[in-house]
């Protein structure tokens, strides 16, 4: 029942503390990654729960996950990021897995057309009550126009401890404004369980803390027919944007 509730305290902090402050441009709500890495010596912590509504086709059941995060800006341009979940359709509370990313951006933003950036990353996934395990590698492209961000990530990932195939995954995210009370989109294709369009709003709560909130809806029968999401982030150090 605690985890259930984990949205309420964030919604009542959302309408109790002011949203005045600005954010640097951190990623979107569910793990889309933008082009702009951590500031050195920066560290960020991230809690986020998502409730997933079961699928069409009732082959995966409604559940609530919940994950940490910690991201640490090694370089200016170079940062790393932890996760660690817990929470899957047969219990609330078991090991879902996590991942360790390395993160490296080219260049400063607005020096290309498309701004890029690479990420290379360790995974451990629970499917079907076993924990699979990956490494990936990613292309990020980023794209402001004004006040308006753009964003595609495309993943590929190599099964370490199986026969299976490399696996795609893509998701695209679009975001205004750039700092302050921000609104943004979401398309995630991360298989055939997990299509969906996730809207949300950022609100900047203090100089070095954020609330993400967002409802979405599945595109296809096997993926959930909606999930709801929370996402508290608070940085640590010197962020200079």
């Amino acid at each position: 029942m605690l985890i259930k509730n984990t949205l309420i305290p964030t919604l009542l902090c959302a309408l109790i503390l002011p949203a005045t402050a600005t954010a640097h441009k951190d990623d979107y709500l569910d793990e889309t990654f933008v082009y702009q890495t951590m500031e050195e010596g920066v560290l960020s912590l991230e809690y986020r729960s998502r409730y997933f509504d079961r699928s069409d086709d009732r082959e995966i059941d409604s559940y609530w996950n919940n994950a940490i995060f910690a991201e640490y800006g090694l370089t200016e341009k170079t940062m790393m990021e932890v996760r660690s979940a817990w929470g899957t359709p047969e219990s609330d509370s078991q090991f879902a897995g996590g991942f360790a990313q390395l993160r490296h951006r080219f260049g400063e933003e607005g020096e290309y057309f498309i701004d890029p950036a690479i990420a290379i990353e360790y995974e451990a996934e629970r499917e079907n009550d076993k924990l699979n395990q990956a490494i990936s590698g990613m292309l990020i492209l980023s794209k402001d126009i004004g006040d308006f961000n753009m964003t595609m990530n495309y993943a590929r990932s190599w099964a370490l401890d199986n026969g299976k195939d490399p696996d795609d995954q893509k998701s695209f995210g679009i975001r205004y404004p750039r700092h302050g009370i921000r609104w943004s989109l979401e398309y995630k294709d991360l298989g055939k369980s997990k299509r969906y369009v996730l809207p949300a709003v950022q609100l900047p709560l203090a100089d070095t803390v954020s609330l993400k909130l967002g409802v979405g809806k599945g595109v296809n029968d096997e993926s959930p027919r909606y999930l709801v999401a929370a996402l508290l982030e608070v940085e640590f150090g010197e962020d200079d944007d």
